[in-house]
């Protein structure tokens, strides 16, 4: 189940991270004005609360364990950049994700 939570951990930083670019892509630099922008508050919520589930899947994973699930924000990176941006997901990029997918399962079985 703990292994879940990493999983999930991976995905809410990516989505963490995206929110982070589309907030960059706008070009704010108000200072008041940045504080209020949604996507650096929801960036920063799910960053916060990958954060939290992390500190409790450390409790029950090895470390070395759990952190080589965060290789998948790669993956994730990947998938949601294409959907939210509209950036490319070339053969490079694919090949690199099942790289790191075969290596999550050979390094945690």
């Amino acid at each position: 189940m703990f292994y879940a939570v990493a999983v999930i951990v991976a995905i809410f930083a990516s989505i963490g991270h995206v929110c982070f670019k589309k907030f960059a892509l706008k070009g704010k630099t108000v200072f008041p004005a940045l504080l209020m922008d949604w996507h650096l508050i929801s960036g920063s919520a799910f960053f916060g609360t990958g954060v939290i589930l992390s500190i409790i899947a450390l409790k029950y994973i090895d470390f070395s364990a759990y952190y080589s699930f965060t290789a998948l924000n790669y993956l994730f990176i990947s998938v949601l950049s294409k959907i939210y941006l509209k950036e490319r997901i070339d053969q490079r990029k694919i090949i690199g994700n099942l790289i790191i997918i075969f290596g999550i399962l050979v390094y945690n079985l």
